[in-house]
């Protein structure tokens, strides 16, 4: 994340000869520790103190305190997936029964029971899986990782007797799993009630009438991630990498009171962690800008406005079961 700081300010604040202070920056980010260091270390690549803004001749010269907004996650309805909302739960938690799914996971699953015999760890559904998956490509990532820093330490011993096809059957399915629990593809109205509050706040932010800093700067999960791009019609076959982030660019077209706008994905790439940066097309872009105006039109149907709006839409329990709500909470 500190190196994905420096490039964006390779990219931004030396290309464009920004003068960028402090004051120019908002950072908001989900109450998960994780995420709050994340959102430091890329910070510090990005803004250093320079001229008055060094405070002192030793660390005061490669960083300086930036404050980092964040709510409790359970009410954070603009950053985290799994934040209360009972009507997102009753659609999250009813994911799994869905034909769709069930046909497309069944090739894996006598490969997955093999993983879980080799694992000693009970794999009942495919979300199971996925969390299989999660905590052996940690393992694989970071070798250096203890048996008693993971959950399930039996997966630290069995991770080396998984074979590579056992191993990516393991990741088809965590993959699949992504693409229903965390977009529209299966229930549509996630869309709005996971990425409302978050694409109108991003919206808000790249008008150029409305009095913002220059770089607003959101540290999320990678469901929340997922869920964005989806609402943005960009359908990424595999999940988001650790440190993916999508950057939206928005220049003032001059003497007008509007702006264009670009979208930009930073995935990182593994084993060797370097950064590629593809342009994807917003909704309305039929070229490489779209008016923020026409972005706004066409995101209307999942903006959300404000915190009040999203709870009454979560609380609407028209048409969903208590029992979906309850395996959603327990499942999520």
């Amino acid at each position: 994340m500190y190196r994905l700081g420096h490039y964006l300010r390779r990219r931004y604040v030396r290309n464009f000869h920004w003068n960028i202070s402090p004051r120019d920056l908002y950072v908001r980010s989900s109450a998960m520790e994780r995420c709050q260091e994340s959102a430091q270390a890329l910070i510090a690549g990005l803004l250093p103190p320079t001229d008055d803004w060094c405070w002192n001749d030793d660390l005061g010269t490669v960083w300086q305190p930036i404050p980092i907004a964040t709510i409790p996650r359970n009410e954070d309805g603009l950053l985290v997936a799994s934040s209360n909302c009972d009507r997102a739960y009753a659609l999250y938690g009813r994911i799994p029964d869905s034909k769709v799914v069930q046909n497309l996971i069944k090739p894996f699953w006598p490969t997955i029971q093999e993983i879980a015999h080799i694992s000693n760890v009970s794999i009942d559904s495919y979300r199971k899986a996925r969390d299989v998956y999660d905590s052996l490509l940690c393992i694989r990532h970071q070798m250096k990782i203890t048996s008693e820093s993971i959950q399930d330490t039996s997966l630290y011993w069995a991770q080396s007797w998984i074979t590579e096809e056992q191993f990516s059957a393991l990741k088809s399915v965590y993959e699949l799993g992504f693409r229903f629990d965390f977009t529209g593809t299966i229930e549509t109205e996630l869309r709005r009630l996971r990425t409302g509050l978050l694409l109108n706040e991003i919206v808000n932010r790249l008008n150029p009438m409305v009095d913002h800093p220059k770089i607003s700067i959101f540290s999320a999960h990678d469901t929340t991630l997922f869920h964005l791009l989806d609402s943005l019609e960009f359908k990424p076959n595999k999940t988001v990498n650790f440190g993916s982030t999508v950057i939206f660019e928005a220049r003032q077209v001059e003497s007008q009171a509007t702006a264009t706008i670009r979208a930009f994905r930073v995935n990182v790439k593994y084993p060797n962690d370097y950064f590629v940066v593809d342009e994807f097309h917003l909704p309305g872009n039929n070229g490489t800008f779209v008016e923020l105006q026409t972005l706004k039109h066409n995101l209307e149907p999942l903006l959300i406005s404000n915190m009040d709006q999203w709870k009454r839409e979560c609380s609407n329990l028209w048409g969903v079961r208590r029992n979906d709500i309850e395996r959603g909470k327990r499942e999520l």
